[in-house]
């Protein structure tokens, strides 16, 4: 793709796949979200817009890092009064404000958000508490165990 002079390539794989694709990063949509997305696509098109990206410019290119930042701080700031800004902050918030409540476990939250269940517990989480950090041993410890990763000390 070209853009003012410049030559874009896709890259395939997330930063953690250092190049070599495992299927990348999949979140899991709602039907809600589904749905937000068919009335995009469809509102691209009614605009005459032809593109594969969601968030895109008139003439079908993506849209810039910083317009992204804008539109993540006045959704997440403005509109949802999150006191987070970036878009780190808003995997943190993804993180612990929906996907713990809802029982997810561990492993499979750092699937989502695209880390290690270290990194997920490390620096995804706000919460810090003594008994969610006892919890979050035992979950850790089931996790090994299952995947022949204990070690007997």
């Amino acid at each position: 793709m070209h853009h003012k002079g410049k030559k874009y390539y896709y890259n395939g794989t997330t930063k953690n796949e250092k190049g070599e694709s495992r299927d990348g990063r999949y979140i899991p949509l709602t039907e809600e979200v589904r749905k937000i997305l068919g009335e995009l696509k469809r509102k691209q098109e009614e605009l005459g817009i032809e593109t594969e990206w969601i968030f895109a410019k008139e003439d079908g290119s993506w849209t810039t890092t910083v317009a992204y930042y804008e539109s993540l701080y006045k959704i997440c700031v403005e509109k949802l009064h999150l006191k987070l800004s970036n878009n780190h902050n808003f995997r943190i918030a993804l993180n612990s404000y929906v996907l713990i409540p809802k029982g997810l476990p561990a492993p499979e939250r750092a699937r989502i958000l695209g880390h290690t269940v270290e990194t997920n517990l490390k620096h995804y989480t706000f919460s810090r508490d003594k008994e969610y950090l006892a919890e979050i041993g035992v979950i850790w410890d089931d996790f090994n165990k299952k995947n022949g990763l204990s070690k007997a000390i």
